[in-house]
């Protein structure tokens, strides 16, 4: 990938194989390695670009095609059906080590195994307008280190995720991510993904957006827009500031029938103008407010 065009997206994935009719039954629920290559640029290029990924080995069936983007953006989706239980863990790698790699093929073959349960491993390759195109402080999203096409080599996204049915299973996948979390940390960045990984805690969240200037400016616009913290349920950032207090029911002066403009009294006593109202066109003449 570090001498590939930047047109050239793929994602590497550690899954058991389905069950279609393209692929042998041999394969069938056995662990296989997919690539998925999406080429961005001039088809008439695609058979020359791939070629050194399809010449990595022969493969159990190749069914890459060109595909409507639509459809290739959308064709993960029946691996993740709703209502599975699951958990994800992720991060950068600045580099495609042998050891990184030997850690989650560890974790591939020994992760827990239930009927309709799935574990999988994914790698994805960084780069190109995500990473090259915009600084690394104009986006709230870290791409810190991921410059796919550098000359220190590529880097990459890892991520791991359990699905299963059964709630007494619980234990034993979170003992799993766990030990995958643990076991990568050493090879992966401080930044990351958040999308792709569950929450691991205050410390992580201040890491994972990147610099701690950028950690201070998310907070400042988390206390300008959100300052009671109300939108939390989420990897959440705290504002900077203390939130503010709710002030008591406010006192209402009605206008007259002939229509006007509301006084709102505060605790502090200030008055506040408010907006013209109008009349109802219902027939028990019930007066609207227009809020702005």
């Amino acid at each position: 990938m570090a001498a590939a065009p930047r047109e050239l997206g793929p994602l590497a994935a550690i899954a058991p194989a389905p069950a279609p009719p393209m692929l042998p039954p041999e394969a069938h629920g056995r662990p296989v390695l997919v690539l998925l290559p999406v080429l961005t640029g001039d088809p008439a290029t695609a058979d020359e670009v791939i070629e050194p990924l399809a010449a990595l080995g022969r493969p159990v069936a190749d069914l890459v095609t060109q595909t409507p983007w639509l459809r290739a953006n959308s064709m993960l989706d029946a691996v993740a059906p709703y209502g599975k239980r699951m958990n994800l863990r992720g991060g950068y790698l600045p580099a495609l080590s042998a050891e990184a790699v030997d850690t989650l093929l560890r974790h591939a073959a020994t992760a827990p195994q239930n009927p309709g349960a799935a574990n999988v491993v994914n790698l994805w390759c960084m780069g190109g307008a995500i990473s090259e195109d915009v600084a690394e402080e104009a986006t709230a999203f870290s791409r810190e280190g991921a410059a796919c096409f550098s000359r220190e080599g590529a880097a990459w996204l890892w991520e791991a995720v359990s699905m299963w049915d059964a709630a007494e299973h619980d234990p034993r996948y979170e003992e799993s991510a766990k030990h995958i979390t643990e076991a990568m940390r050493p090879h992966s960045l401080a930044a990351g993904y958040t999308n792709l990984t569950d929450d691991l805690g205050k410390a992580w969240r201040r890491g994972v957006h990147g610099s701690e200037a950028k950690y201070r400016r998310l907070q400042a616009v988390k206390a300008t827009w959100d300052p009671d913290n109300l939108i939390r349920f989420n990897k959440n950032i705290a504002p900077t500031a203390r939130p503010r207090q709710r002030p008591d029911t406010a006192r209402c002066r009605p206008p007259d029938r002939g229509g006007g403009t509301r006084e709102v009294l505060g605790p502090s006593r200030h008055r506040f103008r408010g907006l013209p109202l109008a009349r109802a066109t219902a027939p028990n003449r019930r007066r609207t407010v227009a809020v702005g």
